[in-house]
């Protein structure tokens, strides 16, 4: 499977450095990705319709390979800057709508987002990180895109097994920008592992949200098991939902776009203004835990 050049871990881990010291240069945050906004809130962050303008391209199936098509949110307006991008794979039986909800909402905030399908509905953790790595490589070949993604700033994002998947393909690619996992499930191709392969190899920067009253991917075997797995110097945060069940990620929630973007701009777009909202982790009454290591 061809997916990304490999940079491993040296950028992230020197931009970690840099920010836990405080010495972010303007410079940089304002040269990197998506023209300069004004200084972000917890409003602006927390907000469903961000300042970009956002355009939406349908991708059929019948395009591409290694992965079921999708669509493609992307920000118009970028003043001949390129952007990062976030692959986001929905759960089990899903399809791209059931987290439909997020591709907008984060492209307004200065993402391309590919709101993927898989295969197969039912694929299961492991062949959905093929298929994020093959939507990954689409992304970097889209015409439409050409011109306006930075092919070496994506992250991977899912859903339940789409998570799950998510957090797999980190596992054996460093390069990638960013994981976000939303009550992820990860379970071998016959389930009798819910144990997610080297987790403990994941550098990539991780944030995992939960639902306290998830039943299906317990938080204490699932997403509080792989955060606990992640090295120490990995940076990654841990969110988790008060009175959440496993179906949140599907409907508009504040808390998750809030972390997603507070994330997504720190890691991928390298811009420090941001990371104050991920580091440390919030302590808001809708979260019954959050806790962060950077």
């Amino acid at each position: 499977m061809k997916l990304l050049s490999s940079r491993g871990f040296t950028t992230v881990a020197a931009v970690a450095v840099v920010a836990a010291l405080g010495l972010q240069a303007p410079a940089q945050a304002a040269t990197s990705g998506h023209p300069r906004n004004p200084d972000p809130t917890l409003a602006s962050i927390s907000s469903m319709t961000g300042p970009e303008k956002a355009h939406k391209t349908r991708v059929l199936p019948t395009d591409v390979t290694g992965f079921g098509g999708g669509t493609i949110f992307y920000p118009t307006n970028t003043q001949g800057r390129t952007v990062g991008a976030v692959v986001l794979a929905p759960g089990f039986t899903g399809l791209k709508g059931s987290v439909g909800w997020d591709g907008p909402a984060l492209a307004s905030q200065g993402f391309i987002v590919l709101n993927m399908d898989t295969l197969d509905p039912s694929d299961f953790p492991n062949a959905r990180a093929d298929q994020i790595g093959a939507a990954v490589d689409y992304l970097k070949e889209a015409p439409v895109l050409k011109g306006r993604l930075d092919p070496s700033r994506i992250a991977v994002a899912g859903y339940s097994m789409g998570g799950g998947g998510a957090l797999k393909l980190a596992t054996t690619h460093p390069e990638l920008k960013a994981v976000l996992a939303f009550t992820p499930y990860y379970g071998n191709d016959d389930l009798s592992s819910t144990d997610l392969p080297a987790a403990g190899s994941i550098t990539t920067p991780t944030l995992i949200i939960t639902g306290q009253a998830d039943d299906l991917a317990v938080p204490a075997t699932f997403g509080r098991n792989y955060y606990d797995h992640l090295p120490k110097t990995t940076p990654r945060q841990y969110i988790e939902l008060a009175g959440a069940t496993h179906e949140a990620p599907q409907h508009k929630n504040v808390d998750i776009l809030s972390a997603s973007i507070a994330f997504l701009k720190t890691f991928v777009d390298q811009d420090q203004r941001y990371a104050h909202f991920a580091f440390p982790a919030p302590q808001r009454a809708s979260l019954s835990v959050s806790e962060s290591v950077r």
